[in-house]
């Protein structure tokens, strides 16, 4: 009996001594320091520790001071000695405080704005408290994963996944609270504590409750993230054609010429661009063409309309366009009288979806993953008729001079759906969704005054020199906007502007075989437009763009049936916009962007059998945009831009470039008819496009 006393003290002992050691080894570790790395890293992040910049690579070691800069699009991870991570977000900017060894709490980062997610793990069996602090709240955690966001303003919002979160007001001290897990709570200056509950309700401590989520949604402010709640989806994610289609007439000068068969002559072409041009018409003449296009509008939208929430749209998109030139030479003069009328039409289908996880909003807590779906489908038509008069001079006529005026109307009309869906992790079922749905409607009108000139030099070489004087007005509407059923107030910009070009062209040939182009063009237009978005104050905007581009071409003969083509463009755009309140004339938003580009074309044209012939043609274009933007409050001393969303001041730089193929087969079915189809691929970026092509030319006979 006395041996089994024995035996069961020593094991007790035992015991007692290995938990001894293992608490030991348990406070020889907490009281460690702890050390910061860089696991991964991705896009612009800068580093900066006393003002010195520092190259951000994975691995690295970080220090206590180092800001971390994350508004040029970056993202980082931290990884903590003691099994914590820290995500940083694209658009955030945080400052690294002492998160080494101390007495008791570690002050992890403070969050100037943007948002950040924190997964603390316990350390060594034992509590392992970190602070977090934004503007206006202090954040305490001791083993939990969270995310803070903060706004442009200092309002902070906190969303807890895991364990329990203090927070409390820098604002009003002693005024704190637990969240738990699944919760939210949103920290404003000067406010009281509000929470968020999923399902769109809110309530403050004092048991306020409000639940019209429409009311929210004309009142959302903006919180740094342009998908705080669901403000401006609609316009934001499904109106891409249909706005490019209105600014492609607006704002001439932004988008990119695309420059090709420079040395090509076509006096019908040329004669729409320059009316001096009309005087090589010696003879009456009409030319009638007939285009259409469509492509498969599905190809690149996966599996979105397998979602039971998602209606899937029409598989085809597609355009056509109509134009018929005539010119006649009146008789017993030098003069040549001109005129085009043209009509086209367009439809586009288009459809995005992607998961991505929100700022803080009356529907989704900050962090909370959610699944943004949109679809829309554009109709654009304009009608467009001209009016051209030229007249040569000289004993030879190799001098011109041209005056013609050009009428163009144009309508679109957008139907788009965007959704943001909340699904839960288990089931995968949708928790809460937020649907708007948005109708719009433009009119576009412009008229054109051009004057021409052109001179035929000694050996077939042509000048023509051409300016062109553009006035239009436009406006864009809403027709009906709903939020999940409920109207929303519309909105509607109302445009004018005004352009001045210059262009030049000189062609003619250098061998027998050998022929070539230039082109120069210079372009001004002043832009004036009268803003009112329901989420924004209504603004005035300012805009000047100026545009130069120039290219060359050559053509080469390589025998009777193959023509080799080549061409190189390059140019540049200046932007500046200024959006003034309407209220007060203040400044709100200021934009300066410049736009680089240069192109490079070859192509090849052969007889194939008889009347059959085949080309193809590849086709490059870079581009670099360097902008810089800066918010101003508004009489609310709110920062936001035009469309009510918040965008963080600095200057953004992007290059790219895309290339482009047409393939094509035709046929000369008589000497005045011509067919042809063409499919033009970007190979992989978009769907192929199938292009049908249908020319008659009539000329009067000697």
């Amino acid at each position: 009996m006395a041996g089994k006393s024995a035996t069961v003290i020593n094991m007790a002992t035992q015991v007692v001594c290995t938990l001894m050691i293992l608490a030991m080894a348990g406070i020889v570790v907490f009281a460690q320091p702890v050390e910061a790395r860089i696991a991964s890293v991705s896009g612009n992040v800068v580093r900066i520790n006393r003002t010195v910049r520092f190259a951000v690579r994975r691995g690295d070691t970080l220090s206590p001071g180092d800001e971390l800069d994350t508004r040029g699009g970056g993202k980082i991870t931290i990884q903590l000695t003691d099994g914590s991570l820290v995500v940083i977000q694209p658009g955030s900017h945080v400052i690294l405080k002492d998160f080494r060894a101390a007495a008791s709490l570690r002050e992890l980062v403070q969050v100037f704005i943007g948002r950040i997610r924190v997964k603390i793990n316990h350390y060594g069996g034992r509590p392992n408290p970190y602070r977090v602090n934004s503007p206006s709240a202090s954040i305490l955690v001791r083993g939990t994963e969270f995310a803070v966001t903060v706004g442009a303003a200092g309002e902070t919002g906190v969303m807890v996944y895991e364990g329990l979160v203090e927070v409390e007001s820098l604002h009003n001290p002693g005024h704190r609270t637990l969240v738990r897990p699944g919760n939210g709570v949103l920290v404003k200056p000067n406010e009281d504590l509000r929470f968020f509950i999923p399902g769109g309700s809110e309530s403050d401590e004092r048991g306020l409750r409000i639940s019209d989520n429409r009311q929210h949604f004309i009142n959302s402010q903006g919180s740094g993230d342009a998908s705080n709640i669901i403000s401006g989806s609609a316009r934001n994610h499904v109106a891409g054609i249909y706005e490019r289609y209105i600014d492609s007439l607006v704002e001439p000068g932004e988008s990119v010429p695309i420059l090709r068969f420079t040395a090509f002559a076509d006096s019908h072409l040329d004669s729409l661009e320059n009316p001096s041009y009309a005087t090589e018409f010696g003879r009456f003449e009409a030319r009638s063409l007939l285009i259409s296009s469509f492509s498969n509008s599905n190809a690149a939208m996966g599996n979105l309309s397998q979602q039971n929430f998602f209606k899937s749209p029409e598989p085809l998109n597609s355009g056509w366009l109509t134009q018929t030139s005539v010119f006649l030479p009146l008789p017993n003069s030098r003069w040549v009288l001109g005129g085009n009328f043209a009509s086209s039409g367009s439809n586009v289908k288009s459809a995005s979806e992607q998961q991505t996880s929100g700022a803080q909003s009356p529907f989704f807590l900050a962090g909370t993953t959610y699944q943004r779906t949109s679809h829309s489908e554009t109709h654009t038509g304009s009608h467009s008729a001209s009016l051209m008069l030229a007249r040569s001079i000289g004993q030879e006529g190799k001098t011109s001079f041209g005056i013609g005026v050009d009428r163009l109307s144009g309508q679109g009309q957008l139907r788009g759906e965007t959704s943001l869906v909340h699904f839960a992790n288990t089931t995968n079922l949708p928790l809460f969704q937020a649907n708007e749905k948005l109708r719009a409607e433009s009119e576009i009108a412009r008229t054109r005054l051009k004057l021409g000139f052109t001179h035929l030099f000694s050996g077939g070489h042509k000048l023509g020199v051409v300016y062109r004087h553009g006035i239009l007005s436009a406006q864009d509407r809403d027709v009906s906007r709903t939020f999940n059923g409920l109207p929303l107030a519309p909105d509607s910009v109302i445009y004018s502007s005004e352009s001045n070009e210059l262009g030049l062209r000189l062609r003619g040939a250098l061998t027998r075989k050998l022929f070539y182009g230039v082109e120069g063009n210079w372009l001004t237009t002043g832009v004036h437009e009268l803003i009112n978005r329901t989420i924004a104050v209504e603004a005035i905007e300012r805009e000047r763009i100026t545009r130069a581009s120039a290219s060359f071409g050559i053509g080469y003969a390589l025998s009777r049936r193959t023509i080799f083509s080549a061409d190189i463009a390059a140019g540049k755009s200046t932007i500046l916009e200024d959006y003034y309140e309407q209220a007060t004339g203040n400044l709100i938003e200021q934009e300066q962007a410049r736009r680089n580009f240069i192109s490079v074309q070859a192509g090849v044209q052969s007889d194939l059998w008889k009347n059959l012939f085949g080309s193809v043609s590849v086709f490059r274009l870079a581009q670099s945009h360097t902008e810089s933007h800066k918010l101003f409050p508004d009489r609310f001393g709110r920062l936001l831009d035009s469309n009510g969303m918040f965008v963080p001041n600095e200057i953004h730089k992007e290059r790219f470039a895309d290339n482009y193929s047409d393939f094509g087969f035709g046929w000369r079915v008589t000497r005045n008819v011509m067919a042809q189809y063409i499919l033009a691929t970007s190979f992989g970026k978009q769907s192929p496009n199938h292009v049908f092509f249908l020319r008659y030319t009539f000329r009067r006979q000697e």
